[in-house]
């Protein structure tokens, strides 16, 4: 909020009260996120099976967990937000394999962010679509992803 009154005009728009109005421009929003987060699974969802062998109630909450995250980013996401969700079952973006090799719809992490960011483009969502894993994660990660420690342990 620094110098905030250089910035807004010298006189308050017509209807409001009072000396003070604050004006606010939302910030836009990239959400970046693993569709099977094994973190999340395991902590908040309780399972630790890998989202592609999963039966029974592990497989409905797994399934419960991708569906909500969508619906949550559906919602909130406004004209200039973007997203990168894929379904990986991995957890961290802090490495440059999942900001180089994942791909959705055809694009990198890095490619989607920095067509965000510089408004490249306006196609700025990028959802896998199906609940299979990812073929590009699937390739890059080893079969030893199983869940056998919690963060907070």
């Amino acid at each position: 909020m620094y110098d905030l009154a250089l910035h807004l005009p010298r006189a308050p728009p017509s209807g409001s009260h009072g000396n003070v109005t604050i004006w606010s421009e939302p910030t836009p929003l990239f959400i970046l996120n693993y569709l099977y987060d094994k973190v999340a699974l395991k902590d908040i969802v309780r399972t630790t099976c890998r989202p592609d062998q999963c039966q029974g109630k592990d497989l409905a909450a797994v399934q419960n967990y991708r569906t909500s995250l969508l619906q949550v980013a559906k919602s909130e996401l406004r004209e200039k937000d973007g997203a990168f969700l894929m379904t990986c079952f991995a957890h961290g973006l802090d490495n440059d394999l999942s900001w180089t090799q994942f791909t959705v719809n055809n694009r990198t992490v890095r490619q989607a962010v920095g067509d965000w960011y510089f408004g490249r483009t306006s196609d700025n969502v990028n959802v896998d679509t199906g609940p299979e894993i990812n073929p590009t994660c699937k390739r890059q990660l080893s079969d030893d992803t199983e869940i056998t420690q919690s963060l907070w342990d």
